[in-house]
């Protein structure tokens, strides 16, 4: 008797026990303190999301590369910050146009090769209308990781192996004799170029040499999701399990998390100064499940403490990329799911 009482009581106690804290609620992104958070749209597309860019709060593109079964290439342009979207077809070419940069509403450049040297396609209207540029004395790849600075001169890398530069908007291109390997960032008058794993080379707008960087151990190579350039001295690298900040220009560095794990995943979603910032971050295990939930986290001291959202199920799987448009909105896109030959992606808006 004394043991069915027993076993009663500590049935009814673990049933009146809260759930832990941290477990994540639903698939839909949570806002922290200060801030909402909205599903803008879901997008049913044919093919696969190369890029996304906003050229303000109202306008953007996204690049769409081709299918084997549907070789084309789409440009979906939105005018009301992601609302709706209008589907400009590019026909007549492989799908395989990877890279995408708009200097305006109007300007924009996409980028794709052939067996021996690098086209780049041309628009001046918006995506309407497009224009061929081939560039057989650059030699063999693609022009990749595009970028811009404040005078719309344009830089990319060449086939990873050397940093070209456009003076007129993306018509011509020069190679920088100087700057070697893969553009990581552009950040006023320096360039920020992976060379080796783990360590990076900094060079002026010319391809001269500033310094070189060393990242911690273990972090950089084809796992660095994002090297994000506050300022000259401030940088935050993320990679598949680590997030490290530097506040001295890379001579030394920190993980950036103190007060949850030291290895979990993050990405960064926007940093307006080196103390106010906002990232999506794992934070801890639900009980006994291998996933590990999420949060959206907003910092005013440089990441000492944060305001959280509550915790949401994981989505770095589905992740597929973050962008600042001002200093008080963010966007999130994420992958949904593929129905036949088309991909479901959602645009998440988070906004002060």
């Amino acid at each position: 008797m004394k043991t069915r009482i027993l076993l009663f009581c500590l049935t009814m106690l673990v049933a009146c026990l809260p759930e832990p804290y941290y477990c994540g609620r639903g698939g839909d992104l949570l806002a922290p303190e200060g801030f909402t958070i909205q599903k803008l749209n879901s997008l049913a597309i044919k093919g696969n999301l190369e890029r996304i860019q906003f050229v303000n709060k109202d306008v953007g593109y996204i690049l769409v590369g081709g299918l084997p079964t549907f070789p084309h290439t789409q440009i979906l342009k939105t005018i009301d910050g992601g609302y709706s979207w209008d589907n400009r077809w590019i026909f007549g070419n492989t799908g395989s146009f990877r890279d995408m940069l708009f200097l305006d509403e109007n300007i924009g450049i996409i980028t794709d090769y052939t067996s021996d040297y690098p086209v780049i396609k041309r628009t001046e209207d918006g995506g309407i209308s497009w224009s061929d540029h081939k560039y057989p004395e650059l030699g063999e790849g693609r022009i990749t990781r595009l970028h811009a600075d404040a005078d719309q001169n344009l830089y990319a890398s060449l086939a990873s192996t050397w940093v070209v530069k456009s003076t007129d908007k993306g018509k011509t291109w020069q190679v920088l004799p100087f700057a070697r390997k893969k553009i990581l960032a552009l950040y006023q008058d320096r360039l920020y170029l992976q060379i080796s794993y783990d360590e990076m080379m900094v060079t002026d707008l010319n391809g001269n040499h500033i310094k070189n960087i060393l990242l911690p151990s273990g972090i950089g190579g084809s796992g660095l999701k994002d090297f994000e350039v506050i300022d000259e001295d401030n940088i935050i690298a993320t990679d598949n399990c680590r997030t490290v900040q530097t506040s001295d220009g890379g001579d030394t560095w920190r993980g950036l998390f103190r007060n949850i794990m030291t290895y979990c995943q993050a990405r960064v979603v926007g940093f307006n100064s080196p103390q106010e910032g906002i990232m999506i971050y794992e934070k801890d295990y639900c009980g006994d499940l291998a996933v590990p939930d999420a949060t959206i986290g907003f910092t005013t001291d440089g990441g000492d403490s944060w305001k959280e959202s509550e915790y949401f199920l994981n989505v770095f799987s589905s992740l597929i990329i973050t962008e600042k448009i001002n200093e008080d909105k963010f966007l999130i896109f994420l992958r949904d799911g593929v129905l036949g030959d088309f991909v479901n992606y959602e645009l998440w808006s988070l906004e002060r």
